[in-house]
C-alpha cells in the first residue's frame, strides 16, 4: 500500500511537470506565431502602401509632364507672351481653349487644367467647374502660394478646393510660366485633381479592412479621406509614409490611418 501510495505520487508529479511543460511550450509556440503572423501582417501592409504610394507618385509625375509640355507648347507660350508684351494675340480666346482640349484629351477624365494669364483671365477646356477663387491674386493669398513663386517654374502641389454647383475638396498643382524672352512670369497653369480620382488612385483591396486612410500635404491638410467630413480639415497625425519623388517641391508626402 505504502509503495503503491509512491508510485501514485511519482506518477502524478510526473504528469503534473508534462502538463506545466506542455502548456509552457504551447504558450512560448502561440507567443512566436503571433509574432511571426503580426511581422507578416505588417510586412504585407507596408508593402500595400508603397505600391500605393507608387501608383501616386507615377501618376502625379504624369501630370506633372503633361503640365509643363502644355504651358510651353509653341501656342500657349506664344499666346502669353504676346500678353505679356502687350500686343493683340494672334489668334481668339477660344481657339487656345481649343488647343489646351486637344493637349489634355489623355487625361480629360482626371484632371481639369487652367492657365491665367497676367491680365487674370482664365483659360480652360472644360465648362461647368471653376476654383475656389476668381482672379489670381486670390490665389496668391493661399498659404501654399509662397512655394510656387519658389519653385523655379516646378510644379507643387497642395490640397485646395474646386467648384462646380459646389465646393469640393480636390488636390491642386500649380506651376509658374515663364517668358522665353526676358525669363519673367508671364502665367500660371493650374492642375486640378478631384479627390474622386484621388480615391481611385489609393484604392487597394489589400487596405479595404483599413479603417481609414488620409493623404496629407506638407500643411497637415487632409486632401484624401475615406470619411469625406475630414477632406480639407487639418489633421494632427504625422506618419509619413509618402513623398513624390520628383522636383522636391512637391507637398503630398504623408499618409496617415486613424
Amino acid at each position: 500500500m505504502k509503495n503503491m501510495s509512491i508510485l501514485t505520487q511519482l506518477i502524478f508529479g510526473f504528469s503534473v511537470m508534462m502538463l506545466a511543460l506542455t502548456m509552457a511550450v504551447s504558450f512560448f509556440s502561440y507567443q512566436k506565431s503571433s509574432e511571426i503572423l503580426y511581422r507578416k501582417s505588417t510586412q504585407f501592409l507596408l508593402y500595400s502602401i508603397n505600391q500605393m504610394k507608387e501608383r501616386m507618385d507615377n501618376t502625379l509625375e504624369d501630370y506633372d509632364k503633361f503640365s509643363k509640355q502644355l504651358a510651353y507648347s509653341p501656342a500657349v507660350l506664344d499666346y502669353l507672351t504676346q500678353i505679356h508684351m502687350k500686343k493683340n494675340t494672334k489668334i481668339p480666346k477660344y481657339e487656345l481653349e481649343k488647343e489646351i482640349a486637344r493637349q489634355s484629351q489623355t487625361f480629360a477624365r482626371d484632371i481639369i487644367v487652367q492657365i491665367w494669364d497676367e491680365r487674370d483671365t482664365a483659360y480652360t477646356a472644360y465648362n461647368g467647374f471653376d476654383l475656389a477663387w476668381s482672379n489670381i491674386n486670390q490665389l496668391k493669398n493661399m498659404a501654399w502660394y509662397p512655394q510656387v513663386a519658389q519653385a523655379e517654374g516646378s510644379i507643387v502641389w497642395a490640397g485646395g478646393e474646386m467648384k462646380n454647383t459646389i465646393l469640393v475638396p480636390a488636390v491642386i498643382g500649380s506651376r509658374v510660366i515663364h517668358s522665353w524672352i526676358d525669363l519673367k512670369p508671364i502665367g500660371q497653369i493650374l492642375v486640378i485633381i478631384p479627390a474622386n480620382v484621388i480615391e481611385t488612385i489609393s484604392q487597394d483591396k489589400q487596405l479595404s479592412e483599413i479603417d481609414n486612410i488620409r493623404i496629407v500635404d506638407r500643411y497637415h491638410r487632409i486632401v484624401y479621406s475615406r470619411r469625406t467630413s475630414e477632406i480639407g480639415q487639418t489633421s494632427g497625425l504625422a506618419l509619413r509614409v509618402y513623398k513624390h519623388r520628383h522636383y522636391g517641391a512637391d507637398p503630398l508626402d504623408a499618409c496617415t490611418f486613424g
